[in-house]
């Protein structure tokens, strides 16, 4: 993987968090069919988290199988997020809307712990060399 992979996917990570907490407009923006701009952008920055992390773990180590399991988790998220709400815009008129929001928690979470992992391992290796 190219040398500066993680750091453009913690990028992305970055511009979707922007995004999400200023309201930007594009967030509103329709993709063909229906599919809000914003939801999208959600999905690929909770997938840039653990894909960061798969990017800094070492190959067959614990913290690349929790980073997998992470990127999992994460790509999952949009499809059972749109099963949960029965549509696209993620608009929820439910009980299912608190147990989307639990879902989106743990998804956020094990990303970070994944990355955070990740990264603890990385400079440890580089501290032994």
């Amino acid at each position: 993987m190219p040398k500066y992979s993680p750091l453009i996917l913690l990028g992305l990570a970055g511009f979707a968090i922007y995004a999400l907490v200023v309201s930007a407009p594009l967030l509103l923006w329709q993709l063909p069919g229906g599919l809000p701009f914003g939801n999208l952008l959600t999905a690929a920055g909770l997938c840039a988290l653990p894909a960061a992390a798969l990017a800094l773990s070492r190959a067959g180590s614990w913290h690349h199988w929790l980073a997998i399991g992470a990127l999992i988790i994460s790509a999952l998220w949009l499809p059972v997020s749109i099963a949960l709400a029965g549509n696209l815009s993620l608009n929820f008129s439910n009980s299912n809307g608190v147990f989307w929001l639990r879902l989106t928690v743990i998804t956020v979470l094990v990303g970070t712990v994944s990355l955070a992992c990740s990264i603890v391992a990385r400079a440890m290796q580089k501290a032994r060399r």
